[in-house]
């Protein structure tokens, strides 16, 4: 895993928070598009591996995130996997994650935008949801230049530097925690997502046929 690797690692582990906030229902819907395809013309992703820890599990085998509880691409509405963070990057930068990038020359892709519709391809909360703040970014020096000179000259003087700022930044941090409670009052999706047994059924045919043509 290398240092981009990591990066985004973390900030998909900042975006869970404590209260476990989840994606929005339909952008994990894309992505399990992105990584399952459907039953018509849309294959399986060529990244897509099954688990070697867990039966009937799938795991992204070019992101580098492992095969662990958390990165696992099929879940129960019980369970908490890698799609259902709300920050989370694809390798191939695919439809309805965070570094997701239109590139007219892979066919899949454009079969996966077309499916999705236009309307919802028009919003990109949905479809390309921006990474959130980090801790570092949002309490940590987050602030005007004026307001981390006057913190730097403090440090300076042997002062504590906990608290206080100017009323940019004041706002700035209030804003912050106003939509951190409420991604925590929505942490659960508001409707089911979609059965994925025939997705992974579907891919688990293709994968060992794939490994026969292999061998």
């Amino acid at each position: 895993m290398n240092l981009s690797m990591i990066g985004n690692y973390l900030r998909s582990k900042w975006s869970k928070g404590l209260s476990e906030n989840r994606a929005d229902v339909t952008t994990k819907d894309i992505r399990l598009l992105s990584c399952f395809g459907n039953s018509d013309d849309i294959t399986v992703c060529p990244g897509l591996r099954p688990s070697e820890k867990q039966m009937g599990k799938f795991i992204c085998g070019e992101c580098g995130c492992g095969d662990k509880k958390d990165t696992i691409l099929n879940t129960t509405e019980d369970e908490y996997g890698k799609l259902d963070h709300p920050y989370v990057t694809c390798p191939r930068k695919m439809p309805g994650f965070s570094n997701y990038e239109a590139d007219k020359k892979d066919k899949r892709k454009v079969l996966i935008e077309v499916s999705i519709g236009k309307d919802v391809m028009m919003k990109k909360e949905l479809v390309n949801p921006t990474p959130p703040e980090t801790p570092e970014q949002s309490d940590e020096g987050g602030g005007c230049p004026k307001c981390e000179a006057a913190r730097k000259a403090r440090e300076a003087a042997g002062e504590k530097t906990s608290g206080g700022g100017c009323s940019k930044c004041e706002a700035r941090r209030k804003k912050l925690e106003e939509e951190r409670k409420t991604q925590g009052e929505h942490s659960v999706p508001r409707t089911k997502s979609q059965d994925t047994s025939k997705m992974v059924e579907r891919a688990r045919r293709i994968i060992e046929e794939r490994r026969k043509n292999e061998s």
